[in-house]
């Protein structure tokens, strides 16, 4: 069970900041990357069973779907756009 938790770990908490990150940017939140996160969720019941490197290259196939798939709406607007204000 260790090394389920090491495996999925890690690529877990890469796309929940990435998810995060473009939130805090720009207020959409990427719908189609979270959805790529959720393969390796769904055969977590049955990843137990499976050798590890089955279980890598599931994660390492929704990592790839989460970053190479375009997430539809343009998740952060091109440049800064920086209100400048009277006072200052």
């Amino acid at each position: 069970m260790r090394w389920l938790v090491l495996i999925l770990g890690g690529p877990t908490l890469f796309a929940l900041g990435r998810v995060l990150f473009a939130l805090l940017v720009s207020w959409v939140v990427p719908w189609r990357r979270v959805a790529w996160q959720l393969t390796p969720l769904l055969v977590l019941p049955w990843a137990g069973g499976w050798p590890p490197l089955l279980v890598a290259a599931v994660v390492a196939l929704a990592l790839a779907g989460h970053i190479f798939v375009p997430a539809g709406d343009r998740e952060t607007a091109p440049g800064l756009n920086v209100r400048r204000t009277e006072d200052g």
